[in-house]
């Protein structure tokens, strides 16, 4: 399964948001207030998805993003203009408010793109590992 880690600069939202994905059967690792806890957490995770807001007290997203390891996606929440201000391309990004159901399809389909990528990872040789020829 997927790792959820939730971090906004509010604890309080970060909380509020957990419960919810709880109450609607998804798994929370880690909620956190800071960009330094998210990366400490993804080092030790193997992968899943980070749910975050768009500024913390010691990073952005952006520089979250940078520190992603392989196996991780961000989903990023803010407001209709800091998302589009921001060069968000490479994410998934929902604006705030949001609607829960947008939150929930969206997360599903992001387990749903982490379990094919894991499922590749599993599949592809290891290095130092010899390939089969038939």
């Amino acid at each position: 399964m997927a790792d959820i880690i939730i971090a906004f600069p509010k604890l309080d939202d970060a909380k509020n948001l957990k419960k919810l994905l709880l109450r609607n059967g998804y798994d929370v690792s880690l909620v956190c207030d800071n960009g330094a806890q998210v990366v400490g957490a993804v080092n030790e995770l193997d992968g899943g998805v980070v749910i975050c807001g768009y500024r913390f007290s010691d990073m952005h997203f952006s520089e979250i993003l940078d520190y992603l390891p392989k196996g991780f996606q961000m989903l990023l929440m803010a407001s209709p203009a800091k998302l589009e201000d921001s060069d968000i391309s490479e994410i998934v990004s929902l604006p705030m408010p949001l609607k829960v159901q947008d939150l929930l399809d969206t997360l599903n389909m992001m387990m749903v793109q982490y379990r094919r990528w894991k499922k590749k990872q599993k599949n592809k040789p290891r290095y130092g590992q010899k390939v089969r020829k038939e």
